[in-house]
């Protein structure tokens, strides 16, 4: 992973920011426009939490992060597929869950479903797959059995073993920028359409 990758992502993140200061929303759009500075913040510090941990070897942690930064654009896209976005947004930020809210079919919201959605965009597949991956490592599972043994199968505690396994890191490494770049362009897709709710 490139050294300054972290500014790179940051930069990324702060041109959609001013991108998205530069667009004068309706007030009932305002909520929408304080949601996408949330996610957008929420990405920032999340990716320097990623970065630090990352420079640590401490993959372990690392993974769960992933999951945390994968959540910004399912909220994103999911603010997408319902009827009315104003109240969607300002139901999440009031601490209502997906699964209290409903999409465009009343069909309750849910991450997995979401996730899936991306598939409709017709530009990223396997976002339902990194979905479930990363969800290994929030929830505890067979995965972090896993993370106790070393490569004579003798179980240690306390090691970093994720660091050990190259293919792993590269695997993490491939998992950071595939979310950046989905959140960076679900960004720009709610941008767009954002900017038909001008004053």
């Amino acid at each position: 992973m490139e050294a300054d990758i972290e500014t790179i992502y940051r930069t990324f993140y702060e041109e959609r920011a001013k991108r998205l200061s530069n667009i004068i929303l309706t007030s009932e759009y305002k909520i929408v426009g304080f949601f996408l500075f949330a996610i957008i913040q929420r990405a920032i510090t999340t990716s320097g939490g990623i970065e630090t941990l990352i420079k640590d070897g401490n993959y372990e942690a690392t993974i769960p992060l992933l999951r945390v930064l994968l959540d910004c654009p399912l909220l994103v896209r999911a603010s997408m597929l319902v009827t009315h976005q104003p109240s969607f947004c300002e139901s999440i930020l009031a601490g209502k869950h997906l699964n209290d809210l409903t999409d465009k079919n009343g069909k309750t919201l849910s991450n997995g479903g979401v996730a899936k959605s991306f598939d409709d965009l017709n530009w990223v597949v396997g976002v339902h797959d990194l979905y479930k991956v990363l969800n290994k490592h929030i929830h505890f599972s067979p995965a972090h059995l896993n993370l106790i043994f070393d490569e004579h199968k003798q179980i240690v505690l306390g090691e970093r073993m994720i660091a050990r396994n190259q293919e792993q890191v590269d695997g993490i490494s491939e998992q950071y920028q595939a979310i950046t770049k989905i959140l960076i362009y679900i960004l720009d897709l709610s941008l767009d359409d954002l900017e038909q709710h001008q004053q």
